[in-house]
């Protein structure tokens, strides 16, 4: 058997049940319904399903799309003889699940995996997170949404053109989804490249904090600077006590220095919020920038 079917039969027959309520339609079949997929691994788990079940030889075809750019779509047919009309009858097809299926956890996470295997897809992680389950009914909707919560799973669902999604987005519940189903390999891939994803958020978002900073720094420089101009125009930097000289001189000097930096270089030094205060009393003595100095702090 595959490695993505069950080994207990009860899990088989959850798995089977759900690839075919959501792959194939049973209400209005005549003769050999059919199931597609352009996947070729989830065909032949769908074959070896159907065989072990049903007891026959099953029609297995290969066609191209148009539609699907050319792509290979497999087509199963599932066959209604006794043993697999029996089958069906059992789990209420055609109709709704009876009552008395999905009881045992393990049977749940059969159904959640075949229901993805058939109708599920998930969005690259590097673009943006997604996984989602295209419904054919409100019934099996419902089912769907009411196992994801029994295992912690958030979900949303919503309408598109005549289907209903299931849909997921948050990278921890995907990641949990995946656990679930035993994809330890594509988790795996899944948890790589969210790391990556993460990781370039992670320096784009300091990059942006970085220059934020410098820009204001900048800033606050230049209406520094600007006050302690206008404090030696009028005379009245050489009357100041000699700490708020010092820490005048050191703006001029070194324009582009952050206040930490400031502070280190007087003797003794000071500390940041101390330069800070020194710079504050100075600008609070200045009289506010004439219009073309207010300009350069803005940038107009």
């Amino acid at each position: 058997m595959a490695k993505w079917i069950p080994d207990r039969d009860c899990c088989r027959e959850s798995l089977l049940a759900s690839m075919l309520f959501f792959g194939g339609d049973f209400k209005e079949a005549e003769g050999y319904p059919r199931i597609s997929t352009c996947n070729h691994r989830i065909s032949r788990i769908l074959y070896k399903l159907l065989k072990y079940f049903s007891g026959e030889n099953i029609l297995w075809e290969v066609s191209q799309e148009k539609f699907l750019q050319k792509r290979k779509q497999f087509n199963v047919m599932v066959p209604m003889n006794e043993p697999m009309k029996k089958f069906l009858e059992s789990w209420g097809l055609p109709g709704e699940i009876k009552k008395n299926r999905l009881r045992k956890s393990c049977c749940k996470r059969a159904f959640l995996l075949g229901a993805f295997l058939i109708k599920g897809s998930i969005n690259t992680p590097s673009k943006y997170y997604h996984l989602e389950i295209i419904s054919p009914d409100e019934t099996l909707t419902g089912i769907l949404h009411k196992i994801l919560q029994q295992m912690e799973i958030s979900a949303g669902v919503t309408i598109r053109k005549n289907d209903q999604v299931i849909y997921i987005k948050k990278a921890d519940d995907i990641a949990n989804f995946l656990t679930i189903m035993g994809a330890h390999g594509c988790l795996l891939k899944f948890e790589e490249i969210r790391a990556i994803k993460e990781t370039r958020e992670e320096v784009r978002r300091r990059v942006n904090c970085e220059t934020a900073n410098s820009d204001k720094t900048i800033q606050a420089a230049v209406r520094q600077a600007l006050s302690i101009a206008s404090l030696q125009e009028k005379g009245l930097l050489e009357k100041l006590p000699r700490s708020l000289r010092e820490i005048a001189d050191l703006r001029i000097r070194f324009p582009q220095a952050s206040l930490k930096e400031l502070g280190e270089r007087l003797n003794p030094p000071i500390s940041k919020s101390s330069v800070n205060s020194r710079l504050r009393r100075l600008e609070s003595m200045a009289e506010p920038p004439d219009d073309e100095q207010q300009g350069l702090l803005t940038g107009k």
